[in-house]
């Protein structure tokens, strides 16, 4: 009897703190409407991972919609999401897997053969989908939604962008350690090779390409190494314009950048603004945090989307910003809102 008694007060003891690591799952909501996607994460390991539909006037959102309007959740861990042809491309990190619908969010079918994906760029009839683990690039074929090839860089690799018929990825090292340089590596999509390569600050994180098509990448640094920056390249040269130096104890993210007022906006616990012509000494700050979490920003049709992931272990936020730090709205989200984009 007291060794049953043991074994049971382990049992609850055991269920009790898997229960404390994450939500288990996202109640379904109603069908709803609005004109901006909310990328939830959701908890790794957890498969509660969630889109949101946010009202960019009024505030109004609508949770776990995905799962309302497919009867299924989307899967563990929710990176980012592109819209292409008519198609959002939700790409799942931990389950290793893209998924696509149309745009009332509907599944249509989903791209799987991924290590750990991250992002997704598009070049005609050709998909390529950055990953964390697998030292490279994948190449899909979006008639047949298989991939096709690997472009080799030499280790994670994150944001993708395309800049004059390039494609720019950028390369983070090893995804352990990240103890080498970083770069960013261009690549002909047409011949899916690699043609040229710039290096860069460590850490990178984010980065963003202005009106005069010249790079920008926001980058943590490294303790001890290197510290936090804000770099502008020049793509033909290679060269180095402009760098801003943060604080060694900074950690800025989420570089946006808004082609209408040329000025780019990002994360350092609060929300700061710079203009990208490099007239400024120092980025103004926008909004000073204080209790928020700000996980992901991004500025949309005149106005900034911050997420407020909280302690990464309750429902979140979106926080709706004037482009001058004035709050407009708040929004309730599901679990780790990281991204907002256009629907």
């Amino acid at each position: 009897m007291k060794l049953l008694f043991c074994i049971l007060v382990v049992v609850l003891i055991s269920w009790n703190c898997k229960k404390e690591i994450g939500p288990q799952s996202i109640l379904p909501e109603g069908n709803g409407t609005g004109d901006l996607l909310v990328i939830n994460e959701g908890n790794f390991g957890f498969g509660n991972a969630s889109v949101s539909l946010l009202n960019s006037e009024s505030g109004t959102i609508y949770n776990n919609q995905f799962r309302t309007i497919n009867g299924v959740g989307i899967g563990d861990v929710l990176q980012s999401v592109k819209k292409y042809r008519g198609k959002y491309y939700f790409v799942v990190n931990n389950s290793g897997k893209v998924v696509v619908t149309d745009t009332t969010l509907k599944l249509l079918y989903e791209i799987q053969g991924f290590n750990s994906p991250r992002y997704i760029e598009f070049y005609g009839n050709k998909a390529f989908v950055s990953d964390l683990k697998q030292g490279g690039v994948y190449v899909v074929n979006l008639t047949t939604n298989r991939i096709v090839n690997q472009i080799n860089t030499r280790g994670w690799t994150e944001e993708l962008m395309l800049v004059d018929s390039q494609l720019l990825v950028m390369d983070k090292g090893d995804y352990l350690t990240n103890s080498d340089s970083n770069f960013v590596f261009i690549l002909n999509p047409n011949s899916e090779t690699k043609i040229d390569s710039l290096k860069i600050a460590r850490n990178p994180n984010s980065m963003k390409v202005d009106n005069l098509h010249n790079l920008w990448v926001l980058s943590a640094g490294m303790s001890g190494v290197e510290s936090p920056s804000l770099t502008q390249y020049n793509l033909s040269s290679k060269n180095q314009l402009f760098q801003l130096q943060f604080h060694s104890s900074s950690r800025p993210s989420s570089l946006c950048f808004y082609p209408v007022n040329n000025r780019f906006y990002f994360l350092n616990n609060s929300i700061y603004s710079i203009h990208s012509d490099g007239s400024e000494s120092s980025p103004q700050i926008l909004y000073q945090q204080t209790t928020e979490n700000f996980y992901g920003l991004d500025v949309i049709r005149g106005k900034l989307y911050a997420t407020n992931a909280k302690n990464f272990n309750q429902t979140g936020d979106v926080n709706i910003f004037t482009l001058t730090g004035t709050i407009l709205h708040k929004a309730s989200t599901s679990l780790i809102p990281s991204m907002v984009c256009e629907k």
